[in-house]
Order: C-alpha cells, then sequence, then structure tokens
C-alpha cells in the first residue's frame, strides 16, 4: 500500500489515540475526529481499525528495517561505528515515538491481533538477523571475539 499524506495522517493520530486510551477504548470516530477526516475515509483506505492498526505497524517498521539494512551493509563503516549508529538511532527512536512505542508493548503483552504479533517477530527475526550479520563481519575482520 502506497501511503499518501492522508493516510499518514490518519496513522498518527490513531497511534496517539492507541497510546492514550487504548486499542480497545479508541472507535473509528475518535480517529475520525482527531485526524480531521471523514468517518468512511477511514474504511475506506483501512477497511477496519484492526487493519488500520496493521497499516500503523507496516509504516513503521518498513522505514526502520529499511534504515536497519542500509546501515549494516555500509561498507564504508566499521563495525563499532554501525553499532554506534544502530544503538544511537533505536533510542532516537524510541523517545521520538513514544506513542508507537507504548503501543508495541501493549500490543505484545495483549496479543490480540496476531496479525500485528506476526508482524512483530517478522521484523525482530529481521532485526536479529542484521545484527547477527555484522556481528560475523566483525569477528570475521577480527574487530571482536
Amino acid at each position: 500500500m502506497i501511503l499518501t499524506d492522508k493516510h499518514i495522517q490518519i496513522l498518527e493520530n490513531a497511534e496517539r489515540l492507541f497510546a492514550e486510551k487504548g486499542y480497545d477504548g479508541t472507535t473509528v470516530r475518535d480517529i475520525a475526529e482527531t485526524a480531521g477526516v471523514n468517518l468512511a475515509m477511514i474504511s475506506y483506505y483501512f477497511g477496519s481499525k484492526e487493519k488500520l492498526m496493521e497499516a500503523l505497524f507496516k509504516h513503521r517498521m518498513a522505514a526502520t528495517q529499511a534504515r536497519l539494512e542500509n546501515i549494516v551493509s555500509n561498507n564504508s563503516l566499521s563495525l563499532s561505528q554501525k553499532m554506534d549508529i544502530l544503538i544511537d538511532e533505536y533510542l532516537d527512536r524510541v523517545m521520538q515515538k513514544q506513542s508507537f512505542y507504548k503501543v508495541m508493548l501493549i500490543e505484545q503483552v495483549t496479543n490480540k491481533n496476531l496479525e500485528v504479533i506476526k508482524l512483530l517477530k517478522a521484523f525482530k527475526f529481521r532485526y536479529a538477523t542484521l545484527i547477527s550479520a555484522a556481528i560475523a563481519e566483525g569477528r570475521r575482520a577480527k574487530a571482536i571475539k
């Protein structure tokens, strides 16, 4: 799905409401009012509140995964530089996207949306694979033991 500015506006407002009121405490009407869009637009763009939540996770995780892959595959950086960048960017993301990380933690604990849980597992696996590749590269270069 290609996201327009309107899609992102809806996703960001939904994210904030999910973090404040919880998924179950947030209605599609709340999201539409906060985002300043027609209620039907949310159904048209996303289909349901559950699909909107899935789109939110795909949106946030796709950008992060692309950035991680770029860092790990950047041959001009040393392993130490890559790890510094990965840690710094992770901390920056958590601070800048606190609402998303709150929603993510709640979703992992409640385990209600199975599609979101599958997305999270796939992202974590990819993240671990990227970090393992960076560590293996450091071992081959004898930069770490």
